[in-house]
C-alpha cells in the first residue's frame, strides 16, 4: 500500500510532533591482511546484537591451504577462523545460531558432502557436532545468494535434526531411491513453520560403503 503525503499541510486536530529514526550501528572488523585490502571486504559486521561473519576457509594467514585432503583438519582451520572473528566482538562459538549452505548438482553429491562432513566432525573430538538438513529441487542463485523453497526446507530440516545426524526431504529421498551407496529411513512427519506435514528421512551410508 502506498501513502501520498502533502508536506505543506498539517491536520488541525493533530498536534505537531517530531520523531527521530535511529538506525542500528554497524561495526566491521578485519584481520588487517593484504587480501582484505585488495578485495575490500571485512571478516564480519555487527549490526545491533547480530554478528554476520564472512565465509571462513582452510587457509592460514599466509594464504596457503591448510589440511591438504584431511577434511577434519580443514574444518578445524575454518572453525578457528570463525572463533577468531567472534572473539573480536567478545563472542564465542556458543553464540553461533546459523551456519553454512552447500549447493551441489545432484542429490547423491549432496548426500556425499553431508555424510563426509558428519564423519569428519564426529571423528574429531575438539569439533562441535553438526545438524544437517538436505533438500532437493530447483533454486535461484543471484549475486552469490541462493533462493527458493528448497532453501527453506533444508533450514527446517536442520532445525529438526539431532546433532550428528543428516535429514533429507521427500524429493531428495526419492532421487536417492535405489542408490547403492545410501540408506534412507522415513521418520514420522513433523509440523514446522511453513510446513504442517513435513516428512523427514534419516540419511546414512549403506552397509559396506
Amino acid at each position: 500500500m502506498q501513502h501520498d503525503v502533502d508536506s505543506t499541510r498539517k491536520p488541525r486536530d493533530r498536534p505537531e510532533t517530531s520523531e527521530a529514526v535511529v538506525a542500528p550501528a554497524k561495526e566491521a572488523r578485519s584481520f588487517g591482511n593484504m587480501m582484505e585490502e585488495a578485495y575490500g571486504f571485512s571478516q564480519a559486521v555487527r549490526v545491533g546484537d547480530t554478528i554476520y561473519v564472512s565465509g571462513q576457509t582452510a587457509m592460514g594467514d599466509d594464504f596457503r591451504a591448510v589440511g591438504g585432503d584431511d577434511m577434519a583438519a580443514q574444518m578445524r582451520e575454518a572453525y578457528a577462523g570463525v572463533a577468531r572473528v567472534l572473539a573480536m566482538y567478545g563472542a564465542g562459538m556458543d553464540n553461533v545460531v546459523d551456519e553454512v549452505l552447500f549447493v551441489t548438482d545432484t542429490a547423491a553429491q549432496g548426500a556425499a558432502v553431508a555424510l563426509a562432513l558428519q564423519e569428519a566432525m564426529n571423528a574429531a573430538e575438539d569439533l562441535p557436532e553438526l545438524r544437517i538438513g538436505l533438500a532437493y529441487g530447483t533454486i535461484l542463485i543471484r549475486l552469490g545468494d541462493v533462493y527458493g523453497e528448497v532453501v527453506n526446507l533444508a533450514a527446517r530440516l536442520t532445525s529438526e535434526c539431532k546433532p550428528g545426524r543428516v535429514l533429507a526431504d521427500r524429493e531428495l529421498a526419492a532421487a536417492l531411491d535405489g542408490h547403492s551407496g545410501y540408506h534412507l529411513h522415513r521418520l514420522r512427519r513433523v509440523s514446522v513453520r511453513g510446513y504442517r506435514h513435513l516428512v523427514p528421512y534419516a540419511v546414512q551410508r549403506a552397509e559396506g560403503q
